[in-house]
């Protein structure tokens, strides 16, 4: 179902008016990629309740046909046996004939499992409102307030810089002994201790962050070098207490942290440089804990506060100073999935965080042809070079599966997925459509080929798609060149 949606949306792009021939493909290609998969698991789940019905109703029908159990009775407990006269056989139609089945009963249909982003939503509503609600949302408050006082202080001249920051970072320290004392004296306020450790470890980013943004006191290496310290203490302490939610609410409030101190006009390097800081932290706790929130939390807040700067911010000029930070990203939330899967007991399937494994790769290549799309075959360089990481890295996943764990096999197969559909889509961003048509044809047979080899169906659809895909380019580039 993707390889047909991907297939019909592609032809549906190519007729479309208003983009480049190759766009409209590419985008029909990925919404209708998007829209198979959808049907996909509907389908799936259907089947799965089907399934599950089936197996309730066959259990049941066999526990009704089942005899009633016999007891045994030792020999010393029978009495000798009488002869007892020969009886002729009862006729059939004398013999009584089985109860009928009961009535099959329905079981109740499974509840629809959200989307990702409605999973998230349901998550952040029910950590909000599930318990201490009252000290979560003044947590919230109070950290967003302190922010502004922080902004207005600045814009008003109020008090000291020294004396506002000074009762800004006390804030903080106070909040994050507050947690930990009461973790020690109260064991059954858990949650409320380590939502305080949160809290505090949050207003400090703010604190020193706001010197270094707002103030200028702390000249970049020195701010670094505290933000550095602050990012390693506080992982330590939520490691050693395995407190996710601790960890959760101090990464929230900094990468919040430049966003509400922002006066619009500082710079990208310093902000880019503090997320790679906080990833760098968030990719070490992955070595140690399967905390998936967090590597969500990361992933989200970097991409997408990355992706609002260059919409409002970007331009051609930036871009030696914002290239190698979006490597970094990339490299770094790429880390966090493998740790994620090659680091702690997983069920395989569960082991591969798609969210990450597949959005990291697609978020990051968006964003690169936003920031060459200026420059001649740029795009398609980087296609192809993305496609050769994976499929070189999926290459080393597949020698390192045979016979350790089925996790690596799962990677392998993701990887070499992505590398060959980045390597695909390089060929029409570089070429014309003759071109496209010959080496997609050439790539379509080669991948029928190995589906063939394998025995499975999956290559097997993908390399006619591409055989499909290469007779439409064909087709246009000729009608193309007849009407130049």
């Amino acid at each position: 179902m993707m390889i047909w949606g991907a297939f019909w949306g592609a032809v549906l792009g190519l007729f479309w008016r208003g983009h480049d021939t190759e766009f409209n493909v590419f985008a029909g290609a990925l919404l209708g990629l998007a829209a198979g998969w959808s049907l996909r698991r509907a389908v799936r789940r259907e089947l799965g309740m089907s399934q599950a019905r089936v197996k309730v109703a066959a259990s049941a029908k066999v526990q009704a046909a089942a005899p009633p159990a016999v007891m045994a009775v030792p020999d010393s407990a029978l009495p000798e046996a009488k002869a007892m006269p020969v009886q002729t056989q009862a006729p059939v139609s004398s013999i009584e004939k089985p109860a009928p089945d009961a009535p099959m009963t329905r079981p109740p249909a499974p509840p629809a499992q959200p989307d990702i982003i409605t999973a998230l939503f349901n998550r952040a509503r029910a950590w909000l409102f599930g318990g201490n609600t009252v000290v979560r949302m003044g947590v919230l408050v109070l950290f967003i307030g302190l922010a502004f006082l922080a902004k207005y202080a600045v814009e008003n001249a109020l008090l000291p810089p020294e004396l506002r920051l000074a009762a800004i970072g006390a804030a903080g320290i106070g909040l994050f002994v507050a947690g930990l004392r009461l973790r020690q004296r109260a064991a059954g306020k858990l949650a409320y201790a380590l939502t305080l450790q949160g809290a505090g470890v949050a207003v400090m980013y703010l604190t020193v962050f706001a010197a270094f943004r707002l103030y200028q006191f702390l000249p970049a290496g020195a701010a670094f070098g505290v933000l550095g310290l602050i990012c390693a203490f506080s992982a330590v302490i939520a490691i050693a207490q395995n407190a996710q939610a601790m960890a959760l609410i101090g990464f929230a409030g900094g990468f919040a942290a430049p966003i509400l101190v922002s006066t619009g006009q500082g710079s990208h390097v310093s902000l880019f440089s503090y997320y790679a800081l906080l990833g760098v932290a968030i990719a070490a706790i992955a070595w140690v804990k399967a905390w998936r929130a967090l590597n969500l939390l990361g992933f989200v807040a970097t991409f997408g506060i990355a992706t609002l700067w260059g919409v409002l911010k970007y331009e051609p000029q930036h871009l030696a100073t914002t290239e190698p930070f979006l490597i970094g990203f990339f490299l770094i939330y790429l880390v966090a999935s493998l740790l994620y899967a090659l680091r702690h007991s997983h069920a395989p399937k569960q082991a591969v965080d798609a969210t990450l494994i597949f959005g990291t790769p697609i978020v990051a290549f968006v964003l690169q042809a936003a920031l060459v799309h200026d420059v001649p075959y740029a795009t398609a360089f980087s296609s192809l070079a993305l496609g050769g990481f994976y499929l070189g890295h999926g290459y080393r996943l597949v020698r390192r599966s045979a016979g350790v764990r089925e996790v690596n096999q799962w990677l392998a197969e993701c990887f070499a997925a992505l590398g060959l559909g980045f390597v695909t889509l390089a060929v029409p961003l570089a070429l014309d459509g003759r071109w496209t048509s010959a080496v997609w044809a050439v790539e379509g047979a080669g991948v029928y080929w190995m589906g063939r080899r394998q025995g499975r169906w999956l290559p097997r659809a993908a390399g006619l798609a591409l055989q499909m895909l290469a007779a439409v380019f064909f087709m246009d580039a000729m009608q193309s060149t007849q009407q130049a």
